[in-house]
C-alpha cells in the first residue's frame, strides 16, 4: 500500500542518516586523535606532553570502540580482545619516543561483551597503562605491563600488572588518589558493581572483578 511504501522509504532514509552520522563521528574521533598527537609532538613542556599522552590514549580507545560497534553484526556486543589490543597499541604510540623500552603483553580469551562493559574495561585499562608508564619505571630502561583477562564462572576478572618499582612503604594508596585517572577507574568499576584491589608485589598489580552479566 501507499502507506507501507512511505513508511519503508522513511525507515530507509533514517538508516542512511544514521550511517552517515556514525561515519562522521568516526572520522571526527580519528581527527581528534590526530590533532592531539600533533599537539603532543609540538608541546614544549614535559608536563603538557604527559597530559596529551593520557588524552590520546582515552580518545583513541573511544575511537576504536566506535569502529568496533560499527563493524559488529550484533551491535550489543564487542570483541574485548580486539578492543584491548587496540588500547595497548594506542598507548604504545602515545608514549613512543620515551627513552624506555616498555612491552605491553595482552592475555585475553576470545570473548564478546555488552558494548558498554567492553568500552568501560577499555577505558580502565587505558588509565592503568598510562599510570604504569608515568610511575612504574623510573630509573629503568625497560619494563613490562601485562593485561590479563580471565572468565571464571562467577564473572570476569581483569588484572593489570607491571614489573616496575612498586610502591614505597610510605606511599599513599593509588586507588584512593583524587587524580582524574583513578576517579574514572573507581567510577567505572562501581558502575558495574565490580570490586577493586591494588597490591604492590614487586611492581603494581590492579585486579578488578566484574560480576557475571545478567
Amino acid at each position: 500500500t501507499e502507506q507501507n511504501r512511505a513508511l519503508n522509504e522513511s525507515l530507509a532514509d533514517r538508516d542512511l542518516l544514521m550511517q552517515e552520522l556514525h561515519h562522521r563521528t568516526g572520522n571526527n574521533l580519528a581527527l581528534i586523535v590526530a590533532l592531539i598527537r600533533m599537539s603532543r609532538s609540538q608541546a614544549a613542556s614535559d608536563e603538557t606532553r604527559e597530559v596529551l599522552r593520557g588524552l590520546e590514549t582515552r580518545v583513541g580507545g573511544l575511537s576504536k570502540a566506535h569502529e568496533l560497534m560499527q563493524r559488529a553484526t550484533d551491535t550489543s556486543d564487542l570483541d574485548l580482545r580486539e578492543m584491548l589490543d587496540e588500547v595497548a597499541r594506542n598507548a604504545e604510540r602515545a608514549f613512543s619516543g620515551e627513552r624506555q623500552d616498555i612491552e605491553i603483553e595482552l592475555l585475553c580469551p576470545e570473548i564478546k561483551l555488552d558494548n558498554k562493559l567492553a568500552v568501560d574495561i577499555g577505558l580502565i585499562v587505558g588509565e592503568l597503562i598510562t599510570n604504569a608508564y608515568k610511575h612504574a619505571f623510573h630509573g629503568r630502561e625497560a619494563g613490562c605491563i601485562t593485561i590479563e583477562v580471565t572468565t571464571p564462572e562467577d564473572g570476569l576478572t581483569l588484572r593489570v600488572s607491571d614489573d616496575g618499582v612498586g610502591l614505597p612503604e610510605d606511599a599513599a594508596r593509588p586507588e584512593r588518589s583524587n587524580s582524574l585517572g583513578w576517579r574514572m577507574i573507581r567510577t567505572l568499576t562501581f558502575q558495574h558493581e565490580a570490586t577493586l584491589k591494588v597490591e604492590s608485589d614487586g611492581g603494581l598489580v590492579t585486579e578488578i572483578r566484574f560480576p557475571a552479566q545478567g
